[in-house]
């Protein structure tokens, strides 16, 4: 009983002879089937935590079976084209077996590239208006390229270390893509702070609607903006008639209101000094101005509510001045003013 192992199908043929002599012959064909083709397919790389299709066009031939090594990683290990998720480098073999028993095995290797390490910088506050450098030193490896998010408040959105102004709090993410075309996001935010510095007028006082922060009130009559000594509260109440605004500091972050008209202070005593006279008064809304030599001549005439709101405004250039107004009833200031002085008066329109 011999071994026999044929290339190729062979016909074999046996002679038997007995002691006596005599003899006698049988054939036997081999036949010889072809081993299938295997094909793993072709090397490949992925970032981690990717997937990839292993396996040829076909891997093997029709109606073959297939049993591939490291099946952990697989989403099948009997499919010809499995799904392959290694977490890192790894090399599949698969061992495909013809209809008729034949087997052909075939490696490929699956390469892990690690995704990049993306740093979008640390969270960081700063005051409205003003602007801060995002990103980490550095936000990605050499070589990367970035895509911020939030990119109408950047100054470029493919910088590694944009510089953002948001005008409020943003959170900003990056995508880092590295040479292998592996990706990584990471976010930071960006609170932004800002002061109310409006401030509410009730008669006589001024009250800044931004609790809890330093005060320091301003004199803006002059034309500057001037400090008023010890006036570093939450509310002020002038003295004499004028226009103030605050500096309100919260944190970090200070902002300046507008200047407000506080009129009426001390009237009385404007009224007993001055020659400016206002007749009839109260009046109907028809009244005359009666400036005297201090306010005939580039005189500014001006008329305001109880709330300082300026309801009227002329230039004077004359002793005498007629108005005829159409105004609510209540009361109203006077107020002239020129280079050397300034006078109010109390006008009551019925």
């Amino acid at each position: 009983n011999p071994t026999a192992s044929p290339t190729v199908t062979t016909t074999y043929t046996v002679t038997v002879t007995s002691p006596n002599g005599c003899t006698n012959t049988s054939s036997s064909i081999v036949s010889v089937n072809p081993n299938p083709i295997a094909d793993a397919g072709v090397d490949q790389s992925i970032c981690n935590g990717s997937s990839v299709s292993i396996g040829g066009v076909p891997t093997g031939p029709t109606g073959a079976t297939f049993i591939w090594s490291n099946s952990a990683s697989l989403s099948s290990s009997s499919a010809a084209n499995p799904i392959a998720s290694p977490t890192s480098t790894t090399t599949y073999t698969v061992t495909v077996t013809s209809g008729v028993g034949c087997m052909s095995t075939d490696q490929v290797t699956v390469s892990v590239n690690s995704n990049p390490i993306a740093d979008a910088g640390v969270d960081q506050s700063i005051c409205n208006g003003s602007s801060i450098t995002l990103g980490g030193s550095p936000t990605g490896p050499a070589g990367s390229t970035y895509s911020w998010d939030n990119a109408s408040t950047l100054n470029s959105a493919a910088f590694a270390n944009p510089t953002a102004s948001p005008s409020a709090t943003t959170n900003y993410s990056v995508t880092v893509t590295d040479i292998n075309g592996c990706t990584s996001v990471d976010q930071v935010m960006i609170s932004v702070n800002s002061a109310i510095y409006t401030v509410t007028q009730n008669g006589f006082t001024l009250t800044a609607d931004q609790a809890g922060a330093t005060y320091q009130w301003l004199d803006c009559s002059s034309g500057g903006a001037n400090a008023i000594s010890g006036e570093t509260s939450q509310s002020f109440s002038p003295s004499i008639s004028g226009d103030y605004s605050v500096v309100v500091s919260l944190g970090a972050c200070t902002d300046t209101s507008s200047c407000i008209s506080v009129i009426g202070v001390g009237i009385n005593e404007t009224e007993s000094k001055s020659e400016v006279q206002v007749y009839p008064n109260p009046t109907n809304g028809l009244f005359t101005i009666k400036t005297g030599p201090k306010f005939n001549t580039n005189t500014t005439l001006m008329i305001r509510d109880i709330q300082g709101k300026q309801v009227y405004s002329s230039l004077v250039n004359d002793t005498k001045i007629e108005l005829s107004l159409e105004l609510s009833s209540g009361i109203y200031f006077v107020e002239l003013v020129n280079s050397n002085d300034r006078v109010i008066k109390k006008l009551i329109i019925k």
